[in-house]
């Protein structure tokens, strides 16, 4: 068998508070359901300091702080907690269960990086308009030709890796599903357990996805009976072509702006999970990179993908994953130093109105402030000053890591 490598190949004031201006009110023109995280790459990778932690973040802690999760250590001290033990959908967050348990496999031997897989099965795991032109991204980043969302050779293959890079630095949804099937969900979920996100509410995407189109009655419906109806769905789907053309002669009707409504209430019964839970995987990642551990090294360099270099001295890096649905905004940072030391940020909004939605799309992704804060302690301090200030039934906690109980030891 191959080996792993041959596999492989002083204190200023805080940023000044302001509330974002007022947002039309439409869906992002660019991703009807999704915001790939890579959708602006600019955004994802740019330094600007006038992408300010308040500009999204703070103004919906200081507007709505009951529909709002944050978990926060640099590994130097500065903690907050806000909600970071209260369960709420994350979108592409979830995503991150996939890639651990990608490389859990891969560092096992039981899958091979370069293992081929099917171009028509990652076709069949695709809805075509929903993604914000992700999976075509992804095809062209791979050299693979396509005619539109399809494959142009859908006889051919790829190999797995691809799939988690796509999903990773695309936000790919398809190849979530890709990996759903090659890994297996219960095994997904026992290794997501041991990196600290016991019992996840894993679910196809697709699956997903096709409930919304189908307009399928979702009230009152839980996570399993909505995991079997998906999952029936996306059987339909692989095997009828009829209702394949049906589904995505849909998704523009489902998509339209004027279906938001809609579309939260089918985002807000989405996989959940908490901040903590999320923040728990993110840094037995981080841990384990810095210990040279082989699948979380792995894991960790797909999430430093596409993450900027932002010439901190003893950065070695930071890794990220961001998700975003109508309604849902969510993001996971972690960071590694040379002497060992790891941080880590999550937050999740719920509820977010129309306006706020389109405003978050444009904002860029969460990760970029947030991975400011991690590094800057100028930006820590004005976060938790922040959020000291938010009055809510649940009393947010900041201050030194030393002096509270619910921190990484």
């Amino acid at each position: 068998m191959a080996s792993a490598a041959e596999r492989d190949g002083g204190r200023l004031p805080a940023p000044p508070r302001t509330r974002p201006s007022a947002a039309p009110s439409i869906a992002p023109p660019f991703a009807p359901f999704i915001l790939p995280s890579t959708a602006q790459k600019t955004a994802l990778t740019s330094n600007d300091s006038r992408h300010s932690i308040n500009d999204t973040w703070l103004s919906c802690i200081q507007e709505s702080p009951g529909d709002v999760s944050l978990y926060f250590d640099d590994g130097r001290g500065n903690f907050i907690t806000h909600g970071s033990q209260l369960r709420r959908p994350i979108a592409s967050t979830v995503k991150l269960l996939h890639l651990v348990a990608f490389a859990e496999e891969v560092a096992e031997g039981r899958i091979g990086i370069r293992d081929p897989f099917s171009l028509a099965s990652w076709d069949l795991n695709h809805l075509p308009g929903t993604d914000g032109g992700a999976r075509a991204r992804s095809f062209d980043a791979f050299g693979i030709r396509h005619e539109g969302e399809r494959a142009a050779d859908p006889q051919g293959s790829v190999p797995a890796v691809q799939l988690a890079k796509a999903m990773i630095g695309f936000s790919d949804n398809s190849a979530a599903d890709c990996l759903h099937d090659l890994l297996g969900p219960s095994r997904i979920v026992r290794i997501g357990a041991r990196y600290g996100w016991p019992e996840a509410d894993l679910r196809s995407v697709l699956g997903e996805l096709l409930l919304l189109v189908t307009d399928a009655p979702l009230e009152g419906v839980g996570p399993a009976e909505r995991r079997r109806l998906g999952d029936e769905l996306r059987q339909r789907y692989a095997t009828d072509e009829s209702f394949r053309v049906r589904a995505a002669h849909r998704v523009p009707v489902a998509a339209a702006p004027t279906a938001y409504e809609r579309q939260a209430h089918w985002a807000a019964g989405g996989p959940a999970a908490t901040a903590r839970q999320i923040a728990d995987l993110m840094t037995t990642v981080a841990r384990g990179a810095v210990r040279a551990e082989e699948p979380k090294q792995l894991a960790q360099r797909f999430l430093e993908m596409q993450t900027p270099r932002l010439g901190v001295p003893g950065l070695v890096g930071s890794g990220a994953k961001d998700g975003i649905f109508p309604g849902i905004l969510s993001t996971a940072v972690n960071t590694r130093w040379s002497d060992g030391r790891t941080g880590v940020a999550v937050a999740v909004v719920s509820r977010l109105s129309q306006a706020g939605y389109a405003t978050a799309a444009r904002s860029g992704p969460l990760s970029g402030p947030l991975r400011r804060a991690l590094v800057d302690e100028r930006w820590a301090r004005g976060l938790a000053a922040a959020v000291t200030e938010v009055k809510d039934t649940e009393s947010p906690v900041a201050g030194r890591s030393d002096e509270v109980g619910d921190v990484y030891r």
